[in-house]
């Protein structure tokens, strides 16, 4: 077989690809079943807080500000100069070592604060807008529920980002594996027991316990070692992410209203079943893209850590092999797609619950267009900026501007029509600054990676100094009690 071949194939299909992938596609296989399980068991009102949840549940956006990626970002450009053991610890020079714990804790403390100060705040603008329509006693202890575990489940993700940043792609893929095996099956099981809203919180409840228990054992030594580190040196972290934090934050916060926007405003503006239809045609739509993005999903370690090896033609590589594969496999998902709401529809009275092929024809759209946005602005990223910030919030108001619009005055078959219209506009305008400026990146990148070093080592000296003088007042304190010992005698 021809070596080319051989080096394609591997460069596509191995641990990562294969993990990530049966990841998605069981969520593909369960989406739709719970999708069709939703339309069979669940009031029209109920399928509406159901979607209703989970978008406002996704303020947590603003809870995560991009700390996550950011995390997997400086873990992996950390991780380029160490490895793993066959125990899976990490092993590479102790400096090194203390510094990737450093990092490690600093992440857990921001974490935990974040979740602590976000997730109440998110409870209560739950209880505000789900209140509009009234109906506290069926969503009011579910709600309650489904929050609080989602600030569990934020703290899990964070630490799972941060092994994921050291290439371990494949084990974290299990740990989710496992999870949505759990919520699928406990889910289905309570759905079809019409256990309404319940049939949503407890399985996601069960599955982040399941995704806790194996961080538990697959991580447990990694952790361990970081945790019982104390680094001599200290570093900076704080300064490091809050240079790119308020960046990401307003670029997060600005996705949230392009992404997240949809269902809530069906709520608020139509009713809760209508919502129902734009958040389970939303779903169907985002399994797709979630499919396709996997093979740009997988290649992101690989291009943080060439980028902190300073390999950036081979991260450049790495991110158009991954953006090809990507926007064909969602071709042929959003065929398959559009032909179930507009043809399977006339015999499967179920499909009546989404939304129709020209709504779903605008999100598809807006979708594809978002996979070569996505790879650039992640591209970028790699190199510890956020270059595109401005555009993100651009384009997050003229979304919003145009969906706002088309609400008030068009069908709902129109309401993805901003989404897609501006990612259609601003995909040029990623694409023309990715092509400018990506010369310059690596240029800055360089110059401040040379001056962390240089940060380090005359951090390295201070403390050999100091450890040095500390020995040299010993021992002159030695001497002195000596000489007296000696004057007294």
């Amino acid at each position: 077989m021809d070596n080319r071949f051989v080096n394609l194939i591997k460069t596509y299909v191995n641990k990562d690809t294969f993990a990530t992938l049966a990841n998605n596609v069981l969520s593909l296989i369960k989406g739709p079943i719970i999708m069709l399980l939703i339309a069979a068991y669940l009031s029209e009102n109920a399928q509406g807080y159901w979607y209703a949840f989970g978008s406002l549940a996704a303020l947590s956006t603003l809870a995560d500000l991009g700390f996550g990626t950011l995390v997997g970002q400086f873990s992996a450009h950390e991780f380029a100069k160490l490895r793993f053991d066959s125990q899976m610890r990490f092993e590479g020079e102790e400096q090194q070592i203390e510094k990737m714990s450093s990092l490690f804790k600093y992440v857990i403390k921001w974490a935990v604060s974040v979740t602590c100060i976000a997730y109440p705040l998110i409870m209560v603008i739950g209880f505000i807008v789900l209140n509009t329509h009234g109906g506290i006693e069926i969503w009011g202890i579910p709600w309650t529920i489904y929050i609080l575990n989602s600030g569990i489940s934020f703290i899990v993700s964070i630490i799972l980002a941060f092994f994921e940043g050291c290439a371990l792609i494949n084990k974290i893929q299990f740990n989710k594996l496992v999870s949505v095996v759990v919520i699928s099956i406990t889910s289905i099981v309570f759905l079809v027991l019409k256990w309404e809203l319940y049939a949503m919180v407890i399985p996601y409840v069960l599955g982040n316990i399941a995704n806790i228990i194996l961080l538990l054992i697959v991580f447990y030594r990694p952790i361990a070692q970081l945790s019982k580190i104390e680094p001599k040196q200290k570093y900076n972290w704080k300064h490091n992410f809050l240079s790119l934090i308020w960046k990401y934050a307003l670029s997060w916060a600005s996705g949230y209203l392009i992404f997240q926007i949809y269902t809530p405003l069906a709520y608020l503006v139509y009713d809760p079943a209508l919502a129902g239809k734009v958040g389970i045609t939303m779903t169907l739509c985002q399994a797709c893209y979630t499919i396709a993005n996997t093979f740009n999903y997988v290649f992101v370690p690989r291009i943080n850590i060439s980028i902190s090896e300073r390999k950036f033609t081979r991260a450049q590589s790495f991110m158009k092999k991954g953006l090809v594969v990507s926007m064909g496999l969602f071709v042929v998902g959003a065929s398959i797609i559009l032909f179930v709401v507009g043809f399977l529809v006339k015999y499967i009275s179920l499909f009546e619950r989404f939304l129709g092929p020209i709504a779903a024809a605008w999100l598809l759209l807006a979708w594809f267009i978002q996979l070569p946005v996505n790879v650039i602005a992640t591209y970028a990223r790699a190199y510890k900026q956020e270059p595109y910030m401005v555009y993100s919030i651009i384009s997050a108001v003229i979304s919003a501007t145009i969906t706002l619009i088309t609400v008030f005055t068009l069908p709902i078959d129109y309401l993805f029509m901003g989404f897609a219209i501006t990612n259609v506009l601003f995909v040029y305008l990623f694409y023309r600054k990715y092509k400018k400026n990506k010369e310059k990146w690596a240029a800055d990148f360089i110059c401040r990676q040379d001056k962390e070093l240089e940060a380090e080592v005359i951090n390295e000296e201070t403390l050999i100094a100091l450890k040095q003088n500390e020995e040299d007042s010993d021992n002159n304190i030695k001497d002195n009690n000596t000489e007296k010992n000696n004057e007294n005698n």
